[in-house]
């Protein structure tokens, strides 16, 4: 009777160890895995378990490619300078800069985005665009310097790796495939240029039946003049233009279409020619967002502007910028003036004081802002460059695992 009572009394006892042991047990082996990792590449969103877009690696990367038939896409990792292939689908979550979702028909090659993938099984799980980059579009006032890897973008300085992301129609190219007058789309953060997608490449220009023309001048678009030679062919940026011949006090003009990577042969003797005694100048602005005024009349310049012999006041004024004031004489059948504003720092800086006075946080994210049209491009379109100016990247970036070919192209 005694051990019965002895048994009742240590049973609760040993079953209240037994049960806190094994709660202890639970406890301590959940810890560790929500501990924090010594890997690198340990996961680094809150996405709760089972939720389609956790990741556990991300990036900023550029869009180089997309195979949509093997649900493939190509990414280039701008911290590591590095290509990498990651599989979607779906679920993957995938967004504009504006935080809209969107399909991955409407991503667009040469975008700077936010990429999180899960390593075990390289699989995209969340593309947003970033809203942390710039972006130029319709750009032609654009330069590659001849030492280094530094670029011009009206009239600024900027400068990208030898990896830099170009492509023409989704197929990557070589920087030395860009000529002078192309029109291109380029995107980057701060000083750093990321992509370049070349929106309007060049054909040629090959001129026949000119021999009374040589050493007269011919102007296409708002490309600068140049002299008429013998066996002389031209580069220019694909589209349908105005070109006008002068000699002396002659003049003729045709419209001429540029294809892309094809030969135009213009033949010159059906061009009919008029004596005249005005003269075609062609200016050259920067920035192409400016607004030329002529005797304080605005004027267009994307072609040659048709002037009368004589003197005239010339006014270039655009944001940001100091403005021109100059004369113009006007005294051969053509004429080149160049025009480069100088940014205005005592107007930026009270920009930046005002917003910064009407912030009432310490932080805040800049949406993208179109530009004005464009008064200054050649060719057919008066297309103008749109700009967004973000903040510093500082993402949480990781090496990517899997590299492709760097072709460009998947599989």
């Amino acid at each position: 009777m005694g051990n019965d009572v002895l048994v009742k009394k240590i049973l609760p006892i040993f079953m209240f160890v037994v049960i806190a042991f094994t709660v202890g047990v639970i406890v301590l082996d959940k810890g560790k895995g929500t501990g924090a990792s010594k890997d690198k590449n340990a996961a680094v969103t809150t996405s709760v378990p089972g939720d389609s877009s956790a990741y556990d690696t991300e990036f900023t990367g550029v869009i180089k490619g997309i195979d949509k038939a093997r649900m493939e896409i190509i990414l280039y990792n701008i911290k590591y300078g590095s290509d990498m292939v990651l599989n979607y689908n779906g679920g993957t979550d995938i967004r504009n800069r504006y935080d809209r979702i969107i399909s991955i028909n409407q991503a667009q090659i040469g975008q700077i985005c936010e990429a999180g993938y899960v390593r075990d099984n390289m699989k995209l799980t969340m593309l947003h665009e970033s809203d942390k980059c710039w972006e130029y579009k319709n750009l032609t006032n654009f330069e590659f310097r001849d030492s280094g890897n530094a670029m011009t973008i009206n009239g600024d300085r900027y400068q990208f790796n030898q990896d830099i992301s170009i492509t023409l129609d989704g197929v990557v190219i070589d920087r030395s495939k860009i000529v002078q007058g192309d029109e291109i789309t380029a995107r980057g953060i701060g000083n750093d240029v990321y992509s370049i997608v070349v929106t309007k490449g060049h054909g040629t220009l090959e001129f026949i039946n000119y021999d009374d023309l040589i050493g007269g001048k011919v102007m296409v678009g708002n490309y600068d003049a140049v002299t008429i030679e013998e066996g002389m062919t031209l580069n220019i940026r694909e589209g349908t233009y105005d070109v006008w011949f002068v000699n002396d006090n002659l003049k003729g003009q045709k419209q001429v279409t540029v294809s892309r990577n094809t030969k135009t042969k213009v033949d010159l003797s059906d061009i009919h020619f008029e004596e005249t005694d005005t003269s075609l100048v062609t200016f050259k602005i920067t920035p192409d967002n400016a607004i030329l005024y002529i005797n304080g009349t605005a004027h267009k310049y994307n072609n040659p502007v048709e002037l009368e012999y004589g003197s005239y006041e010339v006014d270039v004024e655009a944001q940001g910028y100091k403005s021109y004031t100059g004369k113009l004489k006007v005294g051969h059948s053509s004429e080149n003036l160049e025009v480069e504003l100088k940014k205005d720092l005592a107007e930026n800086l009270e920009t930046d004081e005002n917003e910064s006075d009407d912030n009432t946080t310490v932080q805040e994210t800049v949406k993208p802002t179109e530009k004005p049209t464009d008064n200054g491009g050649a060719g057919d379109e008066e297309q103008g460059q749109e700009q967004t100016t973000e903040s510093e990247n500082e993402g949480n970036d990781d090496n990517p695992g899997r590299f492709s070919d760097g072709s460009g192209a998947v599989g």
